[in-house]
């Protein structure tokens, strides 16, 4: 955010506060899950993610209510990445179904996992019957490897650059020639939007502006809105704030999975995710994933002290004795 001000000073000589808006996305979902993580009883933990889990199929039966049929299940197709149910609220429920896997709630994780997949997002879909099959793995306690989180955090910080390399004419060129695949086809149109970021990347003033400058660009050029807007949330940070502000996001990011297993396998998510699409302002994603990172950490520091004090009576049994 400071190095968005002093972009947007240097460019404007006062401040648009663009940044400022664009931070909140990212804000007020961590303010969110700090209050709930301290203020919350160990009885409660549970019952805020049922609450957000029955928030999303209210929406699903009130948004496709008259899709609900069997016909258009079968419709689902993965390759095309179309469903009847298709919706971004894939990203939510599969860190719903992740945090039930961890607690060991069989039947709500069940149930988080088939909304996912009807709601079709192609990461999302994968992913959701993975964790039921390695959940006995994801349940583990320890803290996640060190050297994945850090090998993580370089591909991270390097994505901009393997992004832009894959949208760069001598490999777009090579790539059609040798295996005759069309990369706009392939990336659905972010070739072409990139392209066009590019004519207008001098403009760009600070966290928040490039996707606000394109969205008008195109909406002036075209009269449209229609995929207006850059899908690569890693490239898009970098363009605006810079290499160092773009790191310092990324491995905070990365920070966050530090504590468990599920932890890091949603952050590594996350980062696809940011690399591949858009994610940064679909705010109820990042509500749900700092609520449930903060809530797997309170139920680790729960265990551990439930296990210290019953370690301390038994001590204190035997000294007895």
């Amino acid at each position: 955010m400071i190095v968005s001000w002093v972009r947007e000073y240097e460019a404007f000589e006062t401040l648009t506060w663009t940044a400022t808006g664009q931070v909140f996305y990212i804000l007020a979902p961590a303010l969110i899950a700090l209050c709930v993580v301290n203020t919350a009883s160990v009885k409660q933990l549970d019952f805020y993610v049922l609450i957000l889990l029955a928030r999303y199929a209210l929406y699903f039966v009130l948004a496709f209510s008259s899709d609900l049929n069997l016909s258009n299940v079968w419709a689902i197709s993965w390759s095309s990445s179309s469903s009847p149910f298709e919706s971004s609220f894939a990203h939510d429920l599969l860190i719903i179904e992740a945090y039930f896997v961890f607690r060991n709630r069989k039947l709500l994780a069940l149930i988080s996992a088939a909304m996912t997949m009807l709601s079709l997002k192609r990461a999302s879909f994968l992913l959701a019957p993975a964790l039921i099959v390695g959940s006995r793995w994801l349940r583990s306690e320890k803290p996640a490897s060190r050297r994945y989180l850090y090998a993580l955090a370089v591909i991270g910080v390097a994505s901009p650059f393997m992004v832009m390399y894959a949208y760069s004419p001598g490999f777009v060129e090579y790539v059609s020639d040798r295996f005759g695949i069309d990369m706009n086809t392939l990336t659905t149109g972010r070739l072409e939007i990139y392209q066009v970021v590019t004519g207008i990347l001098p403009e760009t003033t600070g966290f928040g502006s490039l996707n606000q400058m394109l969205l008008s660009f195109v909406d002036s050029q075209f009269g449209t809105q229609w995929n207006s807007l850059l899908h690569n949330d890693t490239l898009r940070v970098y363009l605006e704030v810079g290499i160092i502000g773009f790191a310092a996001y990324m491995c905070a990011l990365v920070y966050l999975g530090r504590s468990s297993r599920i932890a890091s396998v949603l952050i590594t998510y996350t980062v696809f995710v940011l690399i591949t699409s858009r994610l940064i302002t679909h705010t109820s994603y990042w509500v749900v994933l700092f609520l449930v990172i903060a809530l797997v950490e309170r139920w680790i520091y729960e265990r551990k002290v439930a296990d210290h004090h019953e370690g301390s009576e038994i001590d204190h049994e035997l000294q007895q004795r």
